[in-house]
């Protein structure tokens, strides 16, 4: 039985040279990404068995993403072949204010858009102490909706907890789609994640953060609800009383994939019992990762535990 078993999307991501545009770029900084797969990098940084279930292209791009996710420490024994399909890509051009992080992505009609679900080995992905999905997978096609609705049916059929990250899209479907979808399937499960501006915009909540997890948690029903708000840091739900965990302060590098960062530590400490600790772990590890190129997160149990010891220090050189 692994830790955590992921189920989604992989993605190419291309990154230009940070003040230069998409439009005028002559070169790229290439890596992997996906939402899931961030999560589950996140995880065996830490040392925990953690597998990406998907569908890779069989060709040179598949291989580079396959020999990737080992370097990651991530399990690939869940990776599905496509003969004849695309890897997704996106484009990242890097940006400070006033100018936002633009983001242009090429996935229409890849391989994780085109999976479906009985090519998935659904045992061995239910063979986990949770499985994790996000919302992004159900939202790429019709055939990847059902690959995420046969997730759900074959975790609860096994008794296997599930953590949903709601993580909407605006460019992939609506809001009345999305609010729809995941107040019908994502519904009485272990774990889920939104964020505030999420939780406004699909659910129509309002007033303070506080409330807006209590509404949403008797919509929902999890068993925990947590609800983040960038800088302003993250407080979860569990039916009985509100708890806050404040943001690590950063100077912001990189923005992507902090958010999975965070969702990796809360389920490094929901495995060992305690929500309370993975927050704290969560929120370091996304300051952390905003400090770093890429998606994924770099570093380790030592590391996380010495800087969450060293929040409100001053910084220093490690010699």
């Amino acid at each position: 039985m692994t830790d955590v078993a992921t189920l989604g999307e992989a993605l190419l991501r291309l990154t230009v040279p940070s003040g230069t545009r998409v439009a005028e770029a002559t070169s790229f900084d290439v890596r992997l990404a996906g939402a899931e797969i961030n999560v589950a990098a996140g995880l065996a940084a830490l040392g925990r068995d953690a597998d990406w279930h998907g569908a890779l292209p069989r060709n040179d791009l598949g291989t580079f993403a396959l020999r990737r996710l080992r370097q990651l420490g991530v399990g690939t024994a869940g990776v599905c072949w496509a003969e004849g399909e695309r890897l997704g890509t996106y484009y990242v051009e890097l940006a400070q204010p006033p100018r936002p992080v633009r983001v242009t992505y090429d996935r229409k009609d890849s391989a994780a858009a085109r999976l479906k679900p009985d090519q998935l080995d659904w045992p061995t992905i239910v063979d986990a102490r949770i499985v994790h999905l996000t919302g992004i997978t159900p939202a790429l096609s019709d055939a990847s909706r059902r690959v995420t609705q046969r997730a759900l049916s074959e975790a609860r059929a096994s008794g296997v907890p599930v953590s949903f990250d709601v993580n909407y899209r605006s460019a992939l479907w609506s809001a009345t789609d999305a609010s729809a979808w995941v107040a019908r399937n994502a519904v009485d499960i272990e774990l889920i994640f939104i964020a505030e501006r999420d939780a406004r915009l699909l659910f129509g909540a309002t007033g303070p953060t506080s409330e807006i997890a209590s509404s949403l948690w008797d919509r929902l029903k999890p068993r925990t609800l947590v609800v983040t708000r960038g800088d302003r840091g993250s407080l979860w739900f569990d039916g009985s009383v509100v708890r806050e965990q404040e943001a690590v302060p950063v100077q912001i590098l990189d923005r992507l994939g902090a958010g999975d960062a965070f969702a990796a530590g809360v389920l490094d400490g929901w495995l060992e019992g305690s929500v309370a600790e993975g927050m704290r772990r969560g929120a370091m590890l996304a300051g952390i990762a905003l400090t770093q190129r890429g998606d994924q997160v770099v570093t380790d149990r030592d590391e996380l535990s010495r800087l969450i010891g060293r929040v409100g220090g001053s910084g220093s050189v490690e010699r």
